[in-house]
C-alpha cells in the first residue's frame, strides 16, 4: 500500500491558504504523488498540525441496508459510522456512539466528501 498523510477538511483548507495552492496540489502532496520542495513543506506542516502518516490502507468500511427502516449504515472501523435515512434524506454521523452531526439532502458529491472525512477521522481515532 502507498503511504499518505491523513488530515481533516479544515487542515486541507488551512494548507491551501497557507501555501496559496489548489486542493489538488495539497492532495498530491499528502498522497506522495509529488515530491517537490513545496510538497515536502505541505507534508511537514500537515504533520505538525496533527496529520497522521499511514501506509495507505483505508479504514474497514461495511455498508448495510435496512429495508424495513429504510436506512443505510456505513461503519468505519468500530468507532465511526454514517446513517442515511432514505425516507427523509437526513444523514447522521456517529463517533464513539455519540451523534456528532446531521446533514439534510446532501448531493452525491457532498455525501462522498462526507464519507472521506469520516473515513479519515476513523483512521485517526
Amino acid at each position: 500500500m502507498k503511504k499518505r498523510i491523513l488530515v481533516d477538511v479544515d487542515t486541507v483548507a488551512f494548507l491551501r491558504k497557507a501555501f496559496n495552492v489548489s486542493r489538488a496540489t495539497v492532495w498530491r502532496a499528502l498522497t506522495f504523488e509529488t515530491n517537490t520542495d513545496l510538497a515536502k513543506r505541505i507534508r511537514k506542516l500537515a504533520l505538525e498540525r496533527g496529520g497522521r502518516l499511514t501506509d495507505g490502507r483505508p479504514a474497514i468500511c461495511d455498508t448495510t441496508h435496512n429495508q424495513t427502516e429504510k436506512t443505510m449504515t456505513q461503519t468505519f472501523g468500530n468507532r465511526a459510522r454514517i446513517v442515511a435515512d432514505l425516507k427523509t434524506g437526513d444523514v447522521t454521523v456517529w463517533i464513539d456512539g455519540e451523534q456528532e452531526s446531521t446533514y439534510h439532502n446532501l448531493t452525491i458529491p457532498e455525501f462522498m466528501n462526507l464519507q472521506k472525512e469520516v473515513e479519515t477521522r476513523a483512521m485517526n481515532l
